[in-house]
Parts: structure tokens; sequence; C-alpha cells
């Protein structure tokens, strides 16, 4: 190919440009906001879940409003690890049986102590007072009723309505 001469002539036809049309022309106004509507309320609807999950972390809109940080949850450090001990000496200050008194904390003790931290404390040691806080959590968690017959709604009603309350909550001091 020399560079002298003009450009060899065209063997075919030639595209019109104006047979070509631009994007979304063909595309209805109305089909476009309609499609634009649907995701950013699929957009708003991802945000406000992803709201909703860090309010109930962070302990209400008070805490998010602030950007308080959760308090962190740490197991409890037991000194010399001799818990009857301790439990033992708190009942005898308040005048009543170390295996009441650790029937009556075991909901608590269930309730903020991991289960495997519950379990170990259950394997090194042993006695009367271990065994009424072991047994008195898992004679709570048996009795605690359920949904209906607290007088709670069933269906979809109650789950809407508990989601809504989930989210909207009364959960700030």
């Amino acid at each position: 190919m020399s560079s002298s001469g003009p450009a060899p002539p065209r063997r075919g036809k030639a595209i019109a440009s104006d047979k070509v049309s631009p994007p979304l022309t063909n595309t209805r106004l109305s089909r476009l906001i309609y499609l634009l509507v649907l995701l950013s309320g699929a957009l708003l609807a991802f945000y406000g879940y992803r709201l909703a999950q860090y309010k109930r972390d962070v302990g209400g809109w008070w805490n998010v409003a602030l950007r308080k940080s959760p308090p962190s949850h740490k197991s409890p450090v037991v000194g010399d690890g001799d818990v009857q001990r301790k439990i033992e000496e708190l009942a005898e200050v308040l005048g009543i049986q170390s295996s009441d008194l650790a029937s009556a904390i075991a909901g608590a003790v269930h309730q903020y102590v991991p289960p495997a931290s519950l379990s170990s404390i259950q394997a090194s040691q042993t006695g009367k007072v271990i065994e009424a806080l072991v047994s008195g959590v898992s004679q709570q968690s048996s009795a605690t009723p359920t949904n209906t017959e607290s007088g709670g709604t069933t269906g979809v009603a109650g789950i809407v309505a508990e989601s809504v309350e989930n989210f909207v909550g009364m959960d700030e001091p």
C-alpha cells in the first residue's frame, strides 16, 4: 500500500449513521421512571435494613445519634476460679442457703455467661452450688412461655408488628 494515492474505493454499502439510534430512544419515559423508582426503593430498603441492624447492635437510636459504640460483652473474670466459694460467701452474707442463691441467679448466669464458660466451670468444679446453678439454668430455659401462651399475636400480623417494634423500638434510655 502506497501513501501517495487516495484511499481505495469502497466495495460495500456504507452504513448510514442515521439508522443507528442513540441508547434509550426506544424506551418510554414512564418505564424508565418506574425502573429508577424500583431501583431506588430496593436501595432504600437495603440501607433501612442495615440501619435497623446497626441500631440493634449499638443499643438504640440514642447511641446511633451520638455515635456511641456498643458495650462490649466480656466474660466475667473469676479471680481465683472458685465460683462455689464466692457464692457460698455471698449466701452467708445475705443469710440464705447457697443452693437457693445459685438457683436464683441461674437465669442471669445463663443470659450473660457464654455456654462454653459455664460448661468449663462445671467441668472444673463440682459441688451442690455448681449443680444448682447449672440445673437452675436448664429448669428456667424449659419453663419459658411461648408467644401464644403469653397472649402474643401469631401469623403474618404478629410478624409485621414485631418487625415494626424491632425497628422503631422503645429501647432508648
